[in-house]
């Protein structure tokens, strides 16, 4: 008897308790509360299986089992007016008496399962090999609508971006629909310009683009650059510097967020120019400076002109805000990503602050390059603290020491 318990169903905010008991997958969705827990609806299904279920996972509403015979199963489970639908599809029949399946995971999102398959001709268990087998749960439609889709966040359907990078890396082609994202038509788009899920997305993508590239260009040179064709070269240059214009719009969207935080919770900006978070501020006020912004922000360039005026007393100007702790020379802005003095010292820049990561403890992207400074409740104030305990502004994910 197998059992897995997955979140609330989106309809309902109800649980979905999925169970295996011989050949037949159980569905029961549950009203659980403080005082006691009861049956909503319930429903069963024998699918493909001949015999004993050995595997279960569950992610949201899909259900993907195996059993001793090789057999692999996907269940989707939806609600209609009746009740529970379990619509099954097979996955992978049963096969020969020397292979058997003895478990499976689910992608975070459910764009591949993960079968471990036994072989068995020999009679020493030590002797056996164990396999892992990828099997796709999306369609390339169904996994190009679940990345293009605004729910959720970017970092938790990396299994589908997966999906498309290998066959971008084979041929840098995508579908159409993640082709305009990542073309020149998306910078005549607004509504996409201040999305920042569809700029995070397209800068995914077009790094994507970068690693096919690349890869051409190894095979076609084997590692002689100075052979790379001038084709490929202004392909590999103008994607770098479409990635550079999405890194700078998704940093702008976030610093209008944060000055507009400033602005609202008074006792939680720093008081005195001399307050490490000053720096934080007016390089954001600076990058707003340097952007092109349009009519409709002008609040933003308001707040702009309060920080420099509380802040006059800084005592540094725009572009000359930070020096480097190796040799004490001017660090000029660069760029959002790092910076570098005369010398050549070069840091990093958090991606949330935007300072020089260059005394301070830092935390990593678990799922991409970004960098961030880590909160600090004796130094920071409480606007830093709300910016610092954010996600990796690249891709949701999460930042840890």
């Amino acid at each position: 008897m197998w059992g897995h318990t997955t979140p609330a169903d989106s309809q309902t905010n109800k649980p979905l308790l999925v169970a295996t008991k011989g050949t037949f997958t159980m569905v029961f969705m549950l009203d659980i509360t403080e005082q006691n827990v009861s049956l909503v609806h319930q429903n069963h299904v024998c699918g493909q299986h001949a015999v004993s279920i050995t595997g279960l996972d569950v992610n949201a509403n899909v259900a993907v089992t195996c059993s001793t015979d090789g057999c692999v199963q996907k269940a989707v489970i939806s609600q209609n007016d009746t009740g529970l639908q379990i619509d099954v599809e097979l996955l992978e029949p049963p096969k020969p008496s020397q292979i058997r399946q003895c478990g499976v995971s689910i992608s975070t999102g459910r764009t591949y399962a993960a079968v471990a398959t036994e072989l068995c001709r020999v009679a020493k268990s030590a002797d056996r090999q164990t396999k892992i087998f990828i099997k796709p749960l999306r369609s390339e439609a169904e996994a190009e609508a679940h990345i293009l889709s605004n729910d959720g966040h970017l970092c938790t359907k990396l299994d589908s971006l997966e999906f498309f990078r290998q066959i971008t890396v084979a041929n840098y082609t995508l579908p159409k629909g993640l082709e305009d994202l990542a073309g020149d038509q998306f910078w005549k788009t607004p509504e996409l310009q201040n999305c920042a899920y569809k700029l995070k997305l397209r800068r995914y993508l077009l790094k994507m683009k970068i690693a096919s590239v690349q890869f051409t260009i190894s095979q076609r040179t084997r590692g002689r650059m100075h052979e790379v064709s001038p084709e490929l070269q202004v392909l590999l240059d103008s994607t770098i510097d479409d990635i550079v214009c999405t890194e700078n719009q998704l940093v702008l969207l976030h610093i209008k967020k944060a000055l507009q935080a400033w602005k609202t919770v008074e006792e939680a900006q720093p008081q005195n120019a001399d307050h490490p978070n000053v720096c934080s501020l007016l390089l954001m006020s600076d990058v707003v400076g340097m952007s092109d912004l349009k009519e409709e922000n002008t609040e933003t360039k308001t707040v702009v002109g309060e920080i420099l005026e509380k802040y006059s007393s800084h005592g540094s100007t725009e572009g000359q805000r930070e020096t480097c702790v190796l040799c004490s020379e001017n660090i000029p802005f660069s760029s959002v990503n790092q910076s570098s003095c005369s010398k050549g010292h070069q840091w990093k820049r958090c991606c949330l602050s935007l300072q020089l990561c260059q005394l301070r403890q830092t935390r990593k992207c678990q799922h991409c390059d970004a960098i961030s400074l880590q909160p600090d409740e004796k130094q920071d104030t409480g606007w830093m603290l709300r910016i610092l305990n954010n996600k990796c502004l690249y891709c949701d994910g999460s930042l840890v020491s």
